[in-house]
């Protein structure tokens, strides 16, 4: 699928036909707030976190077109009260696994604002709701100093795939695959660890098609926030497969294509940014490559003087995830500047060209 050039934005009435061929469009679906995004297979639903004025997050749903929208954590006594975020859609649309920070450990205000919420993980476990029965199920239980990210189910529903950080080291950690049991109650068991290039950063992202690869990105370990390229995993074997070949690039939340032929991911390509100091310095935008890792193009261009996307100020494209027919992808934009509060999602709608 070659992508387009034309871009629109909705509201604003901006055209552009750069490279020709095709066209895109963005729509704002939630103009603040915003936090990571998933969507249904089964339906016109987005789940996603959204970051509340009482600086914690909840799960909430909405349409496609960013109406009824409605929280599905909030005031909920079953589940704590604290952080809850991340989640993903079961593939039959009953269920959501999601992050939840666990508050049998001490922590403050300032803690929860960096280490536990759901984008680091830390002291969070995962949590399944029950949408036909509205029950809400812990499937773990992590030790102090463990963290979580990043849960979402294989597309036949049998596995769940997250990261885990193993303990206080901040290198180690694992990708998880477990199996998901429905009976008697939500579970998993046969948890499994993978560490194919040891103890060194892993964040899982998506099974692949026939569930036997997953994508993941992998640090370097050589030091925080650096090496950050996109693998894929054969589950069995463990061999890894290089998709991107830049480790002073920050690539990661890639995610492939319902056909099973592209994958999307968010990159700082062609901006330099300072590991030590990625919070001031990173700048990302959403790019496509086939599966193999060949023909890499950049679709948005948020940081860019000359094209109708240009916000005007750095801003960081983080969770994406396609739509169930490909033709568009959600993203969350973050503008650190302004802080968490101003986090976006947006919807690119992608037409084939004719190339």
């Amino acid at each position: 699928m070659r992508l387009t050039n034309k871009i629109l934005f909705i509201g604003l009435f901006l055209f552009i036909n750069s490279y020709g061929g095709s066209f895109k469009k963005y729509q704002i679906l939630v103009s603040e707030r915003g936090g990571r995004v998933d969507w249904s297979y089964r339906s016109d639903l987005i789940v996603h976190s959204r970051y509340g004025k009482d600086g914690y997050y909840d799960v909430w749903v909405m349409k496609s077109d960013g109406s009824d929208a409605r929280c599905l954590t909030c005031n909920i006594s079953k589940i704590p009260s604290l952080h809850n975020g991340q989640p993903s859609w079961h593939p039959d649309g009953r269920y959501i696994v999601f992050q939840s920070q666990d508050p049998k450990f001490p922590h403050t205000k300032k803690i929860d604002y960096f280490y536990t919420q759901p984008g680091h993980g830390l002291h969070n476990n995962l949590w399944i709701m029950d949408l036909k029965n509205r029950n809400f199920y812990q499937l773990t239980k992590v030790k102090f100093g463990q963290a979580i990210l990043h849960p979402s189910f294989s597309p036949d529903g049998k596995k769940l795939l997250w990261s885990q950080k193993m303990g206080k080291d901040k290198f180690n950690w694992s990708i998880m695959i477990a199996d998901f049991v429905e009976k008697p109650i939500p579970h998993i068991e046969n948890v499994k660890s993978y560490q194919p290039k040891g103890k060194v950063w892993y964040e899982a992202h998506q099974f692949s098609k026939d569930c036997k690869k997953i994508l993941c990105t992998i640090g370097s370990g050589k030091r925080a926030y650096y090496g950050y390229d996109i693998w894929e995993m054969d589950i069995k074997t463990q061999k890894l497969k290089r998709l991107t070949f830049s480790p002073d690039v920050w690539d990661e939340h890639a995610h492939y294509s319902p056909d099973g032929k592209e994958i999307c991911w968010v990159s700082s390509k062609g901006y330099k940014y300072i590991p030590e100091r990625w919070s001031r310095t990173l700048k990302t935008e959403l790019w496509i490559m086939n599966s193999d890792g060949s023909e890499k193009r950049k679709i948005t261009h948020f940081n860019e003087q000359g094209h109708p996307e240009y916000i005007g100020e750095r801003v960081i494209i983080s969770d994406n995830c396609w739509s169930p027919d490909g033709k568009r992808i959600i993203i969350t934009l973050v503008k650190p500047c302004k802080g968490r509060s101003s986090s976006q999602i947006l919807l690119i709608s992608i037409s084939p060209g004719s190339n």
